[in-house]
């Protein structure tokens, strides 16, 4: 809290699952001060959507949900996604 130490990636990485919390969210506040100032031009990104880390946490390795729907979910959001990869055209 003083900002006299910061953790590291990889500390916090290892950190973030346990408090519920992006390795992004965690980074922003352990160098709040290193990081682009979002009012300005070219600023920091937005925050990700709320439902972008339950995602994470439903397909992690230590899911609550059986290995059959993870897999499910998965594949559903692989597909869902695929017309917006870069790279990719979507298809008519």
């Amino acid at each position: 809290m003083s900002e006299e130490q910061r953790p590291t990636i990889r500390s916090l990485e290892r950190v973030a699952p346990a408090l519920g919390r992006t390795i992004n969210e965690m980074v922003s506040a352990a160098y709040r001060d290193r990081l682009p100032d979002p009012a300005q031009p070219g600023g920091a990104p937005q925050p990700p959507h709320p439902l972008a880390h339950e995602v994470g946490r439903l397909l992690a390795d230590d899911s609550p949900l059986p290995i059959r729907d993870r897999d499910a979910l998965a594949a559903k959001i692989d597909r869902l996604l695929e017309p917006y990869r870069r790279g990719r055209r979507r298809s008519a």
